[in-house]
């Protein structure tokens, strides 16, 4: 009789090596990548943040649908970080980069507390997998 060969590493430590190279990969891309003006569909907000530097915005302004949704609370986080930045938009990337951590770390603590209360034990892979789809480029 042999020892039982382990298929799936339970080695933390490489689970979490794994799981963080998602995230470096997007940050990595993103700096490398990323353009220091408005792009694409930015400029269509262009009239928000300029209404926003004059004091004429109102509340219909950030209520008017943008393709066909109305974003109104981001639309209201990108203005504040406009201010703030005088419309640097590398702030709205680390300001996204910033809520893709904060996501990943609810979904895990949500997987954590879920398996304690099932009496289960998260598989050591469930970093990674939550990593792929949190900082995936699809997104």
């Amino acid at each position: 009789m042999g020892m039982k060969r382990q298929i799936i590493p339970s080695n933390r430590w490489f689970w979490w090596t794994l799981a963080v190279l998602p995230f470096f990969f997007l940050a990595w891309a993103t700096w490398h990548n990323a353009l220091d003006f408005p792009f694409f569909d930015q400029w269509h907000f262009a009239p928000d943040v300029l209404k926003a530097f004059e004091g004429t915005l109102t509340l219909g302004d950030l209520w008017r649908p943008h393709n066909e949704h109305r974003i109104f609370f981001p639309k209201l986080m990108m203005l504040v970080l406009a201010r703030l930045s005088h419309w640097n938009v590398g702030w709205e990337i680390a300001a996204n980069t910033a809520l893709g951590v904060a996501i990943f770390t609810v979904w895990l603590l949500l997987f954590r507390l879920s398996a304690r209360r099932l009496s289960r034990a998260v598989p050591p892979w469930t970093p990674v997998l939550l990593s792929l789809a949190v900082f995936s480029f699809s997104q």
